[in-house]
């Protein structure tokens, strides 16, 4: 199984690249000949041959490529052709000229070609968006890249029609299956949609589409005086009653420094608070956490 996905043939791009896993721990070198029948005629021939790779021995697996720069064909569309790949001992002689005949050791693997005229061969195999802490979106995704596949425009929209574009992002350029991240840190507020565009040599396409929601928080928040230099003061304004935050005072360290669990009522609240005397001089952020998510204030003390 030295190949765990087949690249499609396309006669318009002129050439052909596939990625193959080989073992080789046999203490000596090895040979690795492959060929793609890219006229049809049913033959693997020396001219349709890559040119013959050396593999080291090694524990460990290898992954190498097979590229035919040109491949001139008349395969129809839909059609469908082979690939041969063959390894043996270096020591056995293996040529371009070799597709068939008997070798002591090694092993050979024929494969279906799907033919299709479209350039960009790489496919999703997955793709995910997660709201995190009510804050950003978390997109994750795995491809089969084509190794002359450019990379990957993340989009998102409010209305799953208009997109705009969040990033883009390079791809590996070195084929084979590849995972990507990306978080959205100023996701929309409310409901959105992702998907990824997939761009290659003269061709793209799009990846299914992903629903996320980031819900809007009912409530507004300031502090006064801010700057502060003995008390302060911070005023929620609730759209609903009985809601029950928790406010946190944390230092520039990343230190939690005070914690207070409040009710809150529909309209303004106003509560201070609890600034010490021994706390110096600096930055510190007030975060205020309800079950719709955070909100973190910056205080600036003064002494």
């Amino acid at each position: 199984d030295g190949l765990p996905f087949v690249p499609i043939f396309s006669p318009p791009n002129g050439r052909y690249v596939a990625q193959v896993d080989v073992f080789n721990n046999s203490g000596a070198n090895a040979t690795v000949c492959a060929w793609l029948d890219f006229n049809g005629n049913g033959l693997f021939d020396a001219s349709e041959a890559v040119t013959p790779i050396t593999v080291a021995s090694s524990p460990v697996s290898q992954a190498i490529f097979l590229n035919w720069p040109s491949t001139p064909s008349t395969l129809p569309n839909g059609s469908f052709t082979y690939l041969r790949i063959r390894i043996t001992d270096q020591a056995s002689g293996m040529t371009i000229n070799n597709a068939t005949g008997y070798y002591n050791t090694g092993e050979v693997e024929d494969y279906l070609v799907v033919v299709d005229d479209i350039v960009l061969t790489t496919t999703m195999i997955s793709f995910d968006a997660k709201v995190q802490n009510n804050s950003k979106v978390k997109l994750n995704w795995t491809a089969n890249e084509d190794i002359n596949f450019y990379g990957y425009e993340v989009q998102r929209s409010s209305d799953g029609i208009d997109w705009e574009l969040v990033a883009y992002l390079q791809a590996s350029k070195s084929g084979w299956t590849k995972q990507y991240e990306l978080a959205d840190n100023n996701p929309i507020k409310g409901n959105s949609y992702y998907r990824i565009k997939l761009i290659g040599p003269g061709q793209y396409k799009f990846s299914e589409t992903r629903f996320v929601k980031i819900a809007e928080m009912l409530v507004a928040i300031n502090l006064f005086p801010n700057p502060a230099v003995e008390k302060a003061t911070i005023t929620i304004n609730a759209e609903r009653k009985a809601m029950d935050v928790h406010i946190r005072i944390i230092n520039a360290e990343g230190k939690n420094i005070s914690h207070q669990k409040i009710v809150l009522i529909k309209g303004v609240n106003v509560f201070p608070l609890p600034v010490q005397s021994s706390w110096p001089a600096g930055t510190y952020f007030v975060q205020v956490r309800t079950n719709e998510g955070v909100v973190n204030k910056k205080l600036v003390l003064r002494r």
